[in-house]
């Protein structure tokens, strides 16, 4: 497991789910392309995951927990097919994942609390007052109000840790992070609100690079170490 062979295989496996999420889109949101490409994603954080292990690398709780982040995404992907509750509450305990090893990452802070308020606050008066959603019963505006607190405390300390800790990494997650929020809300657009196929895009079209953007941030921060 040669960090030339890593490197191939980060580099092999992201332009594959990209061009996998061209013909995805193309090919009106085939099922199957979808599950292909999530799992390529999982597989990248699978794989830098064993890397980091293999070198014995410090904060191995890191990567274990970002490869989760990645492992419950692709998994919410196929469920999200089927139910919508049983999916987003996949997707949620991903973003958990991703979230946990940010703090591992870089302990709590003052800057946290503040980014992660403003941004939590945001998102529950969008999602419980924005007069154009609607929500086929209460259950479902709970859930969506409890996931957007979750991606809020994502983003928010993904944020926070670019600004304290700035460095390729965790700038890379920060981008990242952002454009999963972004996808999650063309995601709320296309459920809640009809908005039509260009929501649909825009959710799956930031989706995919923010997975594939967190799984590579794992292999830059084995080789920054």
């Amino acid at each position: 497991m040669s960090k030339k062979l890593i490197f191939i295989l980060n580099v092999l496996l992201i332009v594959i789910v990209s061009i996998g999420n061209l013909f995805y889109q193309l090919n009106d949101f085939n099922f199957s392309l979808k599950c292909f490409c999530s799992i390529c994603f999982s597989l990248i954080g699978i794989i830098n995951l064993a890397y980091a292990i293999k070198l014995k690398k410090n904060n191995i709780m890191f990567y274990i927990f970002m490869a989760i982040g990645l492992f419950l995404a692709m998994l919410g992907d196929i469920l999200l097919e089927f139910d919508f509750i049983i999916g987003a509450t996949t997707f949620a305990l991903g973003h958990i994942g991703y979230f946990i090893a940010y703090f591992i990452y870089n302990k709590s802070n003052k800057l946290d609390y503040i980014i992660i308020t403003c941004l939590a606050l945001f998102s529950v008066l969008f999602i419980g007052f924005f007069p154009l959603l609607e929500f086929d019963s209460l259950l479902i505006k709970i859930v969506c109000i409890i996931y957007a607190i979750i991606i809020s405390i994502m983003l928010g300390k993904a944020i926070a840790n670019a600004v304290i800790k700035r460095n390729i990494a965790t700038i890379i997650i920060a981008i990242a992070s952002a454009l999963f929020f972004f996808s999650d809300l063309m995601l709320v657009f296309n459920w809640f609100m009809d908005a039509g196929r260009w929501s649909s895009n825009l959710c799956m079209a930031t989706y995919y690079p923010a997975n594939l953007l967190l799984a590579l941030s794992m292999y830059i921060n084995i080789i920054k170490e």
